[in-house]
């Protein structure tokens, strides 16, 4: 059922939203298109959109709550499939899902029709740059 309803809405939702179409298109058509200076300054602001709208649910770590709210950052549910994680922003998402191997059943409303197409990329790239940062320190700590 995820792939299927990711595929349905892979087109709606760059036709949507062009912004998030380097999530979308294959990496190495997407490669090179954002500027290191674009990259820093899209996690700033997804950081912003982040911290004003989701962290109150996903906590300002971005690691969720137990029980009740999913990781954000470092979750293979959202970081296995960049279209299913567009949509799950643009419409929403509700029901059981298992994220790092922890059942959850929670409602996420849909963001789509209240973030513009630039906010949505930036808040996706900034749970990227968290989530890669936090797993190389933790690859550090290990060595």
């Amino acid at each position: 059922m995820k792939s299927g309803l990711a595929d349905r809405h892979n087109q709606q939702s760059i036709n949507r939203y062009p912004a998030i179409r380097p999530f979308i298109i294959p990496a190495q058509e997407a490669k090179g298109a954002v500027s290191k200076a674009n990259t820093i300054e899209s996690s700033a602001d997804g950081r912003r959109v982040f911290t004003q709208i989701c962290a109150a649910r996903y906590q300002t770590n971005a690691l969720g709550l137990p029980g009740a709210f999913p990781p954000l950052a470092m979750s293979d549910y959202l970081n296995a499939d960049p279209t299913w994680a567009i949509s799950t922003v643009l419409y929403g998402l509700s029901g059981k899902i298992t994220v790092n191997s922890t059942g959850y059943e929670s409602v996420m409303p849909a963001l789509g029709p209240s973030l513009s197409n630039e906010e949505i990329a930036n808040v996706l790239t900034y749970l990227l740059i968290i989530s890669t940062t936090r797993v190389a320190a933790s690859v550090l700590k290990r060595s």
